[in-house]
Parts: structure tokens; C-alpha cells; sequence
């Protein structure tokens, strides 16, 4: 299950922290609330503090979202070592 929580940091920043699991049906719920909060014209952090698995479908997804210029922040040292080995970092990890 992966819940989604939206906020304005102190510079303007939105922030969409996840907590729970990016996998399975909670990859299209990620899609879905991202692709939503992408129409509100401000810079966009996603904060992987609180994910605690991610499969191979998530993976991709963040991916291509890094690629496309997507902040990711944070995520546990098996979230990050999934990153790295696509590329990818995340702040703050």
C-alpha cells in the first residue's frame, strides 16, 4: 500500500512524500497523483523517506522521471542501491 502526502517546503518547493511500497497498483496511484500535481506549475520533489520496497515497475518509473528532471529525495539504503544501480541518486542519500 503506498500513501501519498503533498506540501509546499519553505522555497517553494512541492513535495510529495510516499510512504509504503512502490509496487504493483501503487505505481499507477504514484503516476496518477504525480501527473496531477505536475499541472500546479511548481518545482517538484518526490521524498522516498518513508518507501520501504519497490519493484522493478517502480524502478522504471523513477527513472524515467529522473531523467525527465524529477527531485528525488531521500529513501533507505536499499532504496538508494536501487536507484544507484539505475543511475539515479537522490538527495539527502
Amino acid at each position: 500500500m503506498l500513501h501519498l502526502e503533498s506540501v509546499i517546503d519553505s522555497s517553494g518547493h512541492r513535495v510529495i512524500a510516499a510512504h509504503g511500497q512502490i509496487n504493483g497498483a501503487a505505481v499507477k496511484h504514484l503516476r496518477d497523483e504525480m501527473r496531477a500535481q505536475t499541472t500546479a506549475q511548481v518545482p517538484l520533489i518526490l521524498d522516498l523517506s518513508g518507501v520501504d520496497a519497490m519493484d522493478r515497475e517502480g524502478a522504471d518509473l523513477l527513472l524515467r522521471w529522473g531523467e525527465d528532471g524529477l527531485t528525488l529525495r531521500g529513501g533507505s539504503l536499499f532504496i538508494r542501491t536501487l536507484l544507484r544501480e539505475r543511475g539515479l541518486r537522490a538527495q539527502g542519500g
